[in-house]
């Protein structure tokens, strides 16, 4: 009686492992990717599903503790942590990945422009990047501005945008044209768009032309340095022009 019981019970508590691979999955991309390969441990059904997550997820804080970690500590952490992302990228079998969020303090600039270049070439649908270098700033590689499925780009601080004359995401910004004056437009052109951020206080030119499936936005665009030069009268009515044919543009939000 005692050993039927002990089945049964055996049978409820390892419930979850009896779903299927894509769920189980699903469930592991809501946990960071230190988390999600620490659930290979808990048993053989387990040991490789981490490999299949479509959703990396890297925070340099989850390991490093700077708090609580002597100089020498952080170095030998921080060369972890280095390891620990490659090995993760080289093992991992996603395919197309959709979101790779990497939170990264340090100096390993290499490291870091190789795991973004990982990401793209893995089709990755949302970048989510948040670094803070002690030595430069990252600057993202040629393939970033020619994505065909990036949808989602979050850049925060230590970041360099070496802008190329065109620039072509189709289910986001369409193109970024500099012009030989050193005069930025923004042009969108993104019929897949739903949700446009933009914060730019440095074009001239924002032409929005293809938004039909835009749900939300924000707009935070302030005068270039040339229409603060200007006198308040010219400067204030060339901001307000801009602004004013942006927002009748996207009016449909």
């Amino acid at each position: 009686m005692a050993e039927v019981m002990d089945s049964k019970f055996e049978q409820r508590r390892d419930r979850i492992s009896n779903l299927p691979d894509a769920l189980l999955c699903h469930i592991l991309s809501f946990l960071p990717t230190k988390f999600a390969l620490g659930t290979s441990i808990l048993s053989k059904r387990w040991r490789y599903l981490w490999k299949s997550v479509p959703i990396l997820d890297f925070d340099d804080d989850l390991l490093l503790n700077r708090n609580a970690a002597t100089p020498a500590e952080l170095e030998e952490r921080t060369i972890m942590f280095l390891n620990f992302v490659d090995r993760v990228l080289f093992h991992s079998d996603v395919s197309s990945v959709q979101k790779f969020r990497l939170l990264y303090y340090g100096s390993r600039l290499d490291s870091v422009y190789s795991w973004i270049c990982t990401a793209l070439g893995r089709r990755v649908q949302e970048l989510d990047l948040n670094f803070l270098m002690l030595h430069g700033d990252i600057e993202l590689p040629p393939m970033f501005f020619i994505s065909k499925t990036l949808v989602v780009v979050k850049l925060w601080h230590a970041i360099f945008l070496d802008i190329p004359s065109t620039v072509w995401l189709p289910n986001a910004f369409s193109s970024l044209d500099e012009e030989e004056e050193q005069e930025y437009e923004v042009v969108v052109d993104a019929p897949n768009l739903e949700y446009f951020t933009i914060t730019d206080y440095v074009s001239k030119k924002h032409l929005v032309n293809n938004i039909s499936s835009l749900i939300k936005a924000f707009i935070d665009i302030g005068p270039d340095s040339e229409e603060f030069e200007e006198s308040s009268h010219n400067g204030h009515m060339s901001y307000r022009g801009r602004i004013s044919e942006l927002l009748r543009r996207i009016s449909n939000v």
